[in-house]
């Protein structure tokens, strides 16, 4: 009996390491940073990282991981990759007025309430616009927060807004998946004065981030230009061709 127990226990934590497993080749990631305490806090003194004790990173849908709602447990719903590897000095590169899109993964049913991201080390001007939108897989809006208008972002900063329109029309302030698998978050940002940037991967190989193997990751289209304001109808935006780096953002 007691042989039975020992092995039962050695299969339950064999179970339990596997779950909380690092996916690198498209399984599912839950669990891997459990507590909000792990952020960067312990290296205030490198300005290369971001802390922000806020953005939790518990049970946070990674790319290739299309769980369940009932995983969904608290803190926000996706990110690109773990915000323990937020690198604020290789920020990518802003253009005004045009949508950087960066790809993220989210279950089916799950209610999409806010849209956020983190800025880079760059000390930003006043923006005219500022804004993000979830799109889906085909690039059909599907969300956008209110327009910030003219705001100054602070560098090194977490922002999350609120959803205020959907493709359904403007006031509607939630939205809920339809489907599991890829979505795409973008970053709007319109000003004749100096942009801000968002934190992540500045620095990638595009073969890897964008190829006709798919799925497109993260950049900007050059249709996707000279955008002023939220949409609040049916949009088709275009996927991301030109490679602007990974940015971080988020869904909650």
């Amino acid at each position: 009996m007691a042989v039975t127990r020992s092995i039962a226990g050695l299969f339950q934590a064999i179970s339990g390491a596997m779950s909380n497993a690092l996916n690198m080749g498209g399984y599912a990631i839950t669990n891997v940073l459990t507590q909000s305490a792990n952020d960067n806090s312990t290296n205030a003194a490198t300005t290369a990282y971001v802390d922000q004790a806020n953005v939790t990173d518990r049970n946070r849908y990674f790319l290739g991981n299309n769980g369940s709602a009932a995983q969904m447990t608290g803190g926000c719903l996706a990110e690109p990759f773990p915000r323990a590897l937020v690198n604020s000095t290789t920020a990518v590169t802003l253009t005004s007025g045009t949508m950087v899109w960066t790809a993220v993964t989210l279950p089916k049913g799950v209610t999409v309430s806010k849209l956020g991201w983190i800025t880079g080390n760059a000390t930003a001007g006043a923006t005219t616009h500022l804004w993000l939108a979830l799109a889906d897989s085909s690039m059909n809006f599907l969300a956008a927060t209110a327009d910030q208008g003219a705001v100054t972002p602070s560098s090194k900063t977490a922002y999350s807004y609120a959803i205020n329109s959907t493709a359904a029309g403007s006031g509607i302030t939630s939205f809920v998946t339809t489907y599991a698998g890829i979505y795409y978050i973008g970053v709007l940002v319109a000003s004749s004065n100096t942009l801000p940037q968002i934190s992540g991967w500045a620095t990638v190989m595009s073969g890897n981030i964008n190829s006709t193997a798919g799925p497109f990751l993260a950049g900007t289209n050059a249709t996707d230009v000279s955008l002023t304001t939220p949409p609040s109808s049916a949009t088709v935006y275009h996927l991301p061709t030109a490679v602007a780096g990974v940015g971080y953002v988020f869904a909650c």
